[in-house]
């Protein structure tokens, strides 16, 4: 036998398994984007494997970001400590600029780092999200978002996105739009609840570790999703977990799942995307 033979391997480190493209790409989007960023800052190492791989950012969702989420709680207008307010009494600022603000200052940082390409998943549930700014994402070279999620936004002008999209399906576009799915009509997920087996964890000795973590439970909760879905599909149920494929007649109403009713015109919208841009609703075929 070799004495290089007797030569122990080095443990597998964190910088290692983060490395693996495969384990990283499946690990990140459970990832909040503040703890993704306190994550590159702990080792130099860490820092060129998290902010050089383009799957650190492939799915971003800043529902849960502060900073993003500043003006949904109607704070004062005066009451200072982000730079972007410094800048809301400039009679230069459109309707438009101002409600965008928090999410354009996110963009802006993410582009200084050059991430903010990376993000094929994006999603804006309930923050302030403008018409402009849902235009800006879809025809501004700087993003390359195919899937864009934007359910119960507030300050969303609904004819100045439809005229948004629109624009970007005409016959006359030189190419076709990189987003390829918009969520808009249905409802924002539910915030992750802990299960019993979780709180009696919790409430003993016995730490839950990693898997107490927000990420690690809404991972848990799209799993248990896939299992419902296999189990129906190899049982041969026919029943797929939508709202939309397992309900007659109408989706929207105050009789209905969804209570929010979209104006008419939106069915001409869904009717022109159609083969280009795929939306969370179905049009009727009646």
């Amino acid at each position: 036998m070799d004495a290089e033979d007797l030569v122990e391997e080095p443990p597998t480190t964190l910088v290692d398994l983060l490395n693996n493209t495969l384990i990283w790409r499946q690990t990140a989007p459970y990832l909040p984007p503040g703890s993704v960023l306190a994550l590159s800052a702990t080792a130099r190492a860490l820092r060129h494997t998290v902010c050089e791989s383009p799957e650190t950012f492939r799915h971003l969702n800043l529902t849960l970001v502060k900073s993003a989420a500043t003006l949904v709680d109607s704070s004062p207008i005066d009451s200072g400590g982000i730079s972007w307010r410094a800048e809301r009494m400039d009679e230069s600022l459109t309707e438009d600029d101002f409600y965008s603000g928090p999410l354009r200052g996110i963009f802006s940082k993410l582009e200084r780092q050059h991430l903010i390409f990376n993000v094929k998943t994006m999603i804006l549930d309930g923050l302030s999200v403008p018409a402009e700014l849902v235009r800006d994402i879809i025809v501004d070279d700087r993003f390359n978002v195919k899937i864009l999620s934007i359910r119960k936004v507030t300050n969303m002008n609904q004819r100045g996105l439809q005229s948004v999209l629109r624009y970007v399906v005409r016959p006359s576009a030189s190419s076709l739009p990189r987003l390829k799915g918009l969520y808009l009509f249905g409802h924002k997920d539910a915030a992750a609840t802990p299960s019993s087996r979780d709180t009696s964890m919790s409430s003993g000795r016995i730490s839950a570790g990693v898997m107490s973590s927000e990420g690690a439970q809404i991972g848990a909760e799209w799993n248990a999703r896939s299992e419902v879905a296999l189990s129906a599909a190899l049982l041969g149920h026919d029943q797929p977990l939508e709202e939309w494929w397992r309900t007659r007649g109408n989706v929207f109403g105050p009789n209905n799942t969804i209570k929010d009713t979209p104006s008419s015109d939106w069915a001409d919208i869904l009717l022109a995307c159609q083969g280009v841009i795929a939306f969370d609703a179905v049009l009727c075929r009646a």
